[in-house]
């Protein structure tokens, strides 16, 4: 099973367990590369990085959904490893130390880590269009000089700055029947989300353990939840590192008629509000001017203790007050 969802995740448990207390790890891409090739990539990884012996290299192969581990052994013990660079050019071949890479097996731990960042770099954002731009052994032995491919998935230079949303259905129950139900409470849709999100719940973590170990997020793909509510309402949810959680944004909230909801008085002024007579619109209607109250604004029109239900309605902001009227068809 180790072919099965196995890729760079692994180096996140290691950078937070017991292991990584006492050694040091460094790693690259080689992709679809032979065991052969791999060997040869932890080489120059302990060489690059001037590992020590019982630091470890890491080999990721997300072709084959495989990593791999490398113990490295540096005699004679004790030698610190200067790389080309490095070396003194006046000391002799045979001063400078050997360098020797030995696989190792992958714990529970890291085998199933590495699965769940295998799960999101190619059942998720490979998929929808995002790249990765890791370093690579293959990109160094084409051109030399350590630059990115640009096919396969692979990105070049620069990340972008693109964004995959993930859709997630917000199965009814207390609480959680409109967007409604959660707007403008943190706490509440935060908890909302983490309940609901699965195993992208992990997302935020491997994102951010993979930050303690390269200057940027590997992913060069902005990952949010839109969370789909069974009256049609929605919101976007991001990941706030900080937090550690995923957070709303309020700004992209939608009722089930598609019309903004406003977090703030201000947020009314200047913009037009329609609602359906079906149930669902009018249940959205009467959420919006429950809402206008919390807020304190004066309502008057259907629903604002003028005229009647069931039919279509708009309201708009006119001075302080809140207006709301019959339309025709809708």
């Amino acid at each position: 099973m180790e072919g099965l969802k196995v890729g760079v995740f692994v180096l996140a448990v290691s950078f937070g367990s017991s292991l990584a207390l006492a050694s040091e790890n460094a790693w690259k891409t080689c992709d679809g590369c032979t065991w052969a090739q791999k060997h040869q990539c932890a080489s120059e990884v302990a060489l690059e990085y001037q590992l020590k012996t019982g630091d470890f290299a890491w080999i990721y192969d997300f072709h084959n959904e495989i990593a791999s581990k490398f113990y490295v052994q540096v005699t004679p013990p004790g030698t610190i490893i200067q790389g080309a660079d490095g070396a003194d050019s006046s000391s002799e071949t045979s001063s400078l130390p050997s360098v020797s890479v030995i696989q190792s097996p992958l714990g529970g731990d890291e085998a199933y880590y590495a699965g769940l960042l295998n799960y999101f770099v190619n059942d998720v954002w490979r998929p929808q269009g995002g790249a990765y731009d890791y370093p690579s052994c293959q990109a160094q032995w084409i051109s030399g000089e350590g630059q990115r491919e640009t096919s396969g998935g692979v990105i070049s230079g620069g990340r972008s700055s693109g964004v995959i949303v993930h859709p997630i259905n917000i199965p009814p129950g207390t609480g959680q029947n409109t967007a409604y139900d959660v707007f403008g409470a943190l706490a509440a849709a935060s908890q909302l989300a983490e309940s609901n999100v699965g195993l992208l719940g992990l997302l935020g973590e491997v994102q951010n353990i993979f930050d303690g170990w390269v200057p940027a997020s590997p992913i060069n793909v902005n990952t949010q939840l839109k969370l789909q509510f069974s009256d049609g309402s929605y919101g976007i949810w991001n990941f706030n590192f900080q937090s550690d959680q995923w957070e709303p944004d309020w700004s992209t909230f939608r009722d089930s008629e598609g019309n903004p909801m406003p977090l703030t008085p201000s947020d009314m002024v200047g913009q037009r509000y329609d609602f359906s007579g079906t149930p669902i619109g009018q249940n959205s209607l009467r959420e919006f001017l429950d809402r206008a109250r919390v807020l304190g604004i004066p309502i008057t029109g259907p629903g604002g203790g003028q005229g009647g239900d069931s039919v279509p309605a708009r309201c708009r902001m006119e001075g302080d007050t809140m207006r709301c009227w019959p339309i025709g068809p809708y």
